[in-house]
């Protein structure tokens, strides 16, 4: 019987240890994640009577932000009133972190 894959994130690093270590009753893999900051803790189980291989990682930091485009962004130009019906653009909160990255890698690998 094949088995499935259970992704979960947490807000933390350390609150996707804890939940993996619970559920796993201490069973757990923990390994590097994509980005070397947020790692995976891995372990094995059943999913509604199914065999399941578990993945819980975690987010570091804001993965998205909202910001207005360049263009409304100089307070010394724009009227503060006009913001109220700018447009707003969702950004990657920190490039730095890959986290678009380990979402895009998250989805292809079910």
């Amino acid at each position: 019987m094949a088995s499935v894959t259970v992704m979960m994130v947490a807000e933390k690093p350390m609150l996707a240890e804890s939940i993996a270590k619970f559920l796993s009753d201490g069973r757990v893999q923990k390994r590097k994640g994509w980005n070397n900051v947020c790692s995976v803790s891995e372990y094995r189980g059943q999913f509604f009577g199914k065999p399941a291989r578990f993945k819980v990682t975690s987010t570091c930091g804001h993965v998205m932000c909202a910001d207005f485009p360049p263009n409304m962004n100089n307070w010394e130009r724009v009227d503060p009133l006009q913001l109220f019906t700018s447009p707003i653009e969702k950004k990657e909160a920190n490039p730095k972190m890959k986290m678009n990255e380990v979402r895009k890698f998250s989805l292809a690998s079910f």
